[in-house]
């Protein structure tokens, strides 16, 4: 009852978790120290190693909104640009994305809201390879 009032999506739970943080429905803190500031970093990282599929854009705002740096860096993914060898199988097995996504972020089974980014398509802003 008390999601039903947050902006709906079509996959998980049915919540669109940016959409209300960004409307203001909610105003989670990324630590547990009130006073601590929330970084927000509003950067994308594309990753290309994604076979014929297309390509995946990290959207970095989305997740810094939430979680800070030290959530991730570098315990599941390591600073450097391609440093960390993220698979899918891996993901699918709980690591990497997989800690949160497919547990309490949006499944694995939306595709498309990772592998967003076409070949071809000529954005190649902060890739993982050259």
């Amino acid at each position: 009852d008390a999601l039903s009032r947050l902006p709906a999506d079509s996959a998980g739970n049915k919540v669109d978790w940016i959409k209300a943080l960004e409307d203001g429905y909610i105003s989670p803190r990324s630590e547990l120290l009130e006073n601590r500031p929330v970084r927000i970093l509003d950067s994308d990282i594309l990753l290309n190693k994604t076979g014929s599929i297309p390509r995946v854009r990290f959207p970095h705002k989305a997740h810094t909104q939430w979680l800070d740096c030290e959530n991730c860096h570098e315990k599941i993914f390591k600073s450097k640009a391609g440093a960390t060898p993220i698979s899918m199988g891996k993901i699918l097995e709980g690591e990497y994305c997989g800690v949160c996504h497919g547990a309490v972020a949006f499944p694995l089974t939306e595709c498309n809201r990772c592998h967003s980014v076409p070949w071809g398509s000529g954005d190649a802003s902060q890739a993982d390879t050259p």
